[in-house]
């Protein structure tokens, strides 16, 4: 693995998650000098949630939020997501360590909620840049 990834509080308080540079000055030389720069720089990101054929569900989650969540999932082997949001009815979406690590390293998840009220719902979730 040639960047680390780690947890850096903004001024605003908010949680954001930065890209780092490489971890030792060798891999830095061994570089082309656009991986350099790209190397140097950082990205904050956000969680974007859709719920397919929602009536109300909602799922908020934020770059902290996941990082806990990968904590409790790791602890646990999973983690519950309750995504009732106004529905009438409840759903929930199960998230794996593994699952989480994916979205932070892939950039994107899907997955399925639980079948409440006779149905279930595709979940995707995303990070996007800010």
């Amino acid at each position: 693995m040639n960047r680390r990834n780690f947890l850096k509080i903004g001024s605003t308080g908010a949680a954001v998650l930065v890209a780092a540079g490489p971890l030792f000055a060798q891999e830095a030389d061994e570089k082309s000098s656009t991986d350099k720069d790209l190397a140097q720089g950082s990205s904050q990101l956000a969680v974007n949630t859709e719920i397919g054929n929602n009536h109300g569900h909602a799922l908020a989650l934020t770059v902290d939020t996941v990082i806990l969540a990968m904590q409790k999932a790791r602890v646990d082997g999973s983690v519950l997501m309750n995504i009732q949001g106004q529905s009438g009815h409840p759903h929930s979406l199960s998230l794996t360590l593994d699952n989480l690590v994916d979205l932070l390293s892939l950039g994107t998840l899907t997955g399925v909620s639980s079948k409440d009220a006779g149905h279930t719902h595709a979940v995707k979730i995303s990070l996007v840049g800010v």
